[in-house]
């Protein structure tokens, strides 16, 4: 089955705004959908499947500051340093390499402040041959 995926993104500047939408195409999605992460908490541990040689696109958010590393809280195969609402956006053909280097089961979340928060993950991947 196939899925569609839209990231759209506005920029409202001094002059003028501009608005640039982005569609993706594959047949799964990995979701962490607002999961809740504890204040002043080290490593909680979050499930989530993502073949990042499949990955299509992908959105990371938290609502609070925190820390998210992949497959390994002590030496991480990628290690996102968020601010709180400010998301982190990665699609096939945007002309970045995927911040994703390695297959990723489980993500480690570390947050610091004293506010919980919660984590979303989307990862749209083609799983195709």
């Amino acid at each position: 089955m196939s899925v569609t995926q839209t990231i759209q993104i506005t920029i409202n500047g001094a002059a003028a705004s501009q608005t640039q939408t982005v569609t993706g195409t594959g047949t799964l999605v990995a979701t962490l959908a607002d999961e809740a992460f504890a204040s002043d908490a080290a490593d909680t541990l979050m499930n989530i499947a993502i073949d990042f040689s499949a990955l299509q696109s992908l959105y990371i958010c938290a609502t609070e500051g925190c820390t998210v590393e992949t497959n390994s809280g002590a030496a991480p195969d990628d290690t996102f340093t968020l601010t709180a609402d400010t998301p982190i956006v990665w699609y096939t053909g945007c002309g970045y390499t995927n911040p994703i280097t390695a297959d990723v089961t489980k993500v480690y979340v570390t947050q610091t402040a004293a506010t919980a928060g919660t984590l979303r993950i989307e990862a749209l991947q083609d799983a195709t041959p």
